[in-house]
């Protein structure tokens, strides 16, 4: 794949790119239509899904623009999914949340996603239909390990977006909307370790 998206930038410049995350601490709206069909095993990942490709871009120009967050080869997804691995420097608050390496996340070839999430807000995702359990999530102790579906419209990527920057600080134990550098606050925090 060549050099890392988003090496040689700093903090600053990518902060800077961030949208806002509209949803992130606040209720999720109950997304419409049916959910997509998908495997229940391993391969996990949605069926005759076609991505809008405007949408797609904007999703990984998002996702990549994540304080120490870096596009490599996935290590534990389908062929041309889109890793997102944290650099070296950057912490890992809850190891056990991450699968294999420092691969934060991936996006699909059709814009789905698998994310780390507090187990509360997954089982929120789960039940507004934006998001399934993954197959192997209580295999791996892992709650809160969902694949988020495809977004559809600008809305639906507001939400994915924003589930995204609360998976990062549930991750990381940072916000990278206060920079990155800062850890997450002590409320976020107790929400993020919630897995009742």
């Amino acid at each position: 794949m060549g050099a890392a998206h988003g090496a040689g930038r700093g903090v600053e410049s990518m902060r800077a790119e961030l949208p806002p995350a509209p949803l992130v601490d606040r209720p999720l709206p109950i997304r419409l239509g049916p959910r997509p069909t998908t495997t229940w095993g391993m391969p996990h990942m949605q069926l005759g899904v076609v991505p809008d490709p405007d949408l797609l871009a904007e999703l990984a120009r998002r996702a990549f623009a994540l304080p120490d967050v870096v596009e490599r080869p996935t290590v534990v997804s389908v062929p041309g999914a889109r890793g997102l691995w944290l650099t070296d420097g950057a912490p890992i608050a809850r190891p056990e949340a991450i699968v294999a390496g420092r691969e934060l996340s991936h996006i699909h070839p059709d814009g789905s996603m698998h994310l780390a999430l507090p187990a509360a807000r997954a089982r929120e995702a789960v039940a507004g239909g934006w998001a399934e359990p993954h197959p192997l999530a209580a295999v791996l102790g892992l709650d809160g390990l969902v694949l988020v579906y495809t977004p559809r419209t600008r809305n639906e990527l507001d939400v994915l977006w924003s589930l995204l920057v609360e998976s990062y600080r549930f991750v990381t134990g940072r916000d990278p909307r206060s920079g990155g550098g800062e850890e997450a606050s002590p409320a976020a925090v107790v929400r993020a370790t919630d897995s009742g």
